[in-house]
């Protein structure tokens, strides 16, 4: 049987984040910034900006 449970999450971390901590976190984020942009790519998605909100919206390329 499937057991479901809440747990708290913090929400506010104090201190700085270690210099190399950092350092991997924002290679990871550099990855599938670029992972992202070539499978949509593939895939054939953009995205589309429509209005003065600057809505997004995502078509198929055509």
């Amino acid at each position: 049987m499937l057991s479901m449970s809440w747990h708290r999450m913090r929400r506010y971390v104090e201190g700085k984040p270690k210099p190399i901590e950092y350092k991997d976190k924002q290679a990871q984020l550099e990855y599938f910034k670029r992972l992202e942009y070539t499978v949509k790519r593939f895939l054939g998605l953009s995205y589309l900006w429509t209005g003065s909100i600057g809505v997004k919206l995502q078509v198929w390329a055509t």
